[in-house]
């Protein structure tokens, strides 16, 4: 069996409110856009996978950050 190539995450640079639960977000370009991986304090590989979603960015120009005005 041919090996499969690595899903490569990057990490994303996340800021929470005073208060929030410690998580970390990661990301994976894929055909179409990103592959977000939500993830509690112990990461992914340690059961700590909290969600998954796909953000549709054709031509990845997403940079990862938040939108200018978004912040509260």
């Amino acid at each position: 069996m041919a090996e499969k190539p690595p899903l490569q995450l990057e990490e994303l640079n996340v800021k929470y409110e005073e208060g929030d639960s410690a998580k970390h977000a990661h990301r994976a370009r894929i055909a179409g856009g990103w592959l977000i991986f939500v993830c509690k304090a112990g990461g992914i590989g340690r059961g700590g996978l909290d969600g998954v979603t796909f953000y549709p960015d054709p031509d990845h120009t997403w940079d990862g950050g938040t939108q200018e005005g978004s912040e509260g």
